[in-house]
């Protein structure tokens, strides 16, 4: 079948192609360098790229295809990198001045894994300051703008993936989430972001060992897509305290999130949350929100005004994030005008709260779920300072 443009192809749909020789990766690797070279001068989506070596791996990959090996499942597909993490020979600067020339000597585990898995890195994408912030903007690569409007906001922190995505650079892009920071850009640039549970795709660079509210994940222009890349970052990892593994196996059998099969949509129990109970939610928004789920309510079962016990939920995300950002103080005190903002702000807050703040407990809360014929009751525990 001919191909009017590559990079308008799904990653199933341009694995499929290579695969049956009807696609080349070097192809592939051309139509998204000739995206970024055309449309990333007024995006900014990617900050560093490295695109000879792009193309002699695709060189490499499509020599594998000739000679009838075995590929993996991303073969030969381009993907955007989040600059939080290490991709050999680029720079991994944090959006931080700090680390403007910082070079990576090795590729992390998530990169290694998508390399195995076939994929090419297209280069590096752009977020905020050591990702704190609902804005991809830095002193180091400025600002990323939405490819629908280049006067909007892409979001934070993956915005520069989720542009990427957008623009077509490239099928697929890794991300990462503290408190919306997949799926926040995901939904301001029309794409797909999701949060998988902490563990299941690991990370060699935790520097807090059981802390589990960030965690990577997979971002792509639709679900097949996402649950075609989960199955290749999912993987067992002892360096990762976080993955539960029994005999060098995980829980879960990671070649299975790439099966997407259709769901009866009239099965599910399905609740519905303007704010959570808590959240300031702006009426434009509510608005918003209001007329989506009267399109979608029609297509499901049972669906109800419900969300999960809230109390204090601000109060224990604002403990948490402290938590992950304390270190950061050591940033502030080398160079405090080379940190953003949001993290000094961060840092800040970090210092006005003591080991009480993370270890009172609270009331446990209970939510039950009643599912058909199967009642689950779950509880919910947590610490903060009231």
């Amino acid at each position: 079948m001919p191909v009017s443009h590559p990079a308008d192809l799904t990653a199933r749909e341009a694995a499929r192609l290579i695969a049956q020789k009807e696609l080349s990766p070097v192809e592939m690797a051309k139509a998204s360098i000739e995206r970024v070279e055309t449309l990333n001068p007024a995006i900014n989506a990617v900050v560093a790229q490295d695109f000879d070596r792009l193309l002699d791996e695709a060189r490499v990959a499509e020599a594998k295809v000739m000679a009838g090996e075995a590929l993996g499942p991303l073969h030969g597909l381009t993907f955007g990198v989040k600059d939080m993490i290490d991709v050999t020979g680029l720079p991994t600067t944090f959006g931080s001045e700090i680390f403007r020339d910082n070079i990576a000597v090795k590729d992390d585990a998530i990169v290694a894994a998508m390399r195995a898995a076939g994929a090419m890195p297209l280069g590096k994408t752009n977020n905020p300051d050591w990702s704190a912030g609902g804005n991809s903007i830095n002193k180091v690569y400025g600002v990323t703008g939405n490819p629908h409007d280049l006067t909007k906001s892409a979001a934070g922190s993956s915005g520069g993936s989720a542009a990427l995505l957008a623009a077509r650079m490239a099928p697929l892009a890794t991300g990462s989430d503290t408190g919306g920071s997949l799926r926040n850009p995901a939904s301001f640039c029309g794409v797909v972001g999701y949060r998988p549970s902490p563990g299941v795709v690991p990370g060699d660079t935790r520097a807090i060992g059981l802390f589990h509210l960030s965690t990577s994940g997979p971002m792509a222009r639709n679900v097949a897509d996402v649950g075609l890349m989960l199955s290749v970052m999912a993987r067992p990892d002892y360096l990762d305290p976080l993955t539960t593994m029994i005999d060098g196996k995980t829980l879960w059998n990671a070649a299975d999130f790439a099966d997407v099969r259709p769901l009866d949509l009239k099965k599910p129990r399905v609740a519905f949350t303007e704010d959570f109970g808590f959240a300031p939610t702006e009426g434009v928004v509510r608005e918003a929100f209001r007329k989506v789920a009267a399109r979608i309510i029609p297509h499901l079962g049972t669906t109800d005004q419900q969300h999960p016990a809230s109390h204090d939920a601000d109060r224990i995300f604002s403990v948490l994030r402290a938590i992950a950002f304390v270190g950061h103080g050591r940033y502030l005190e080398k160079d405090a005008g080379k940190v953003g903002p949001n993290v000094k702000a961060n840092v800040e807050e970090a210092f006005t709260y003591g080991m009480q703040d993370s270890t009172t407990p609270l009331p446990p809360r209970r939510l039950t779920i009643d599912a058909g014929s199967v009642s689950t009751t779950i509880g919910i525990s947590y610490s903060a300072r009231r």
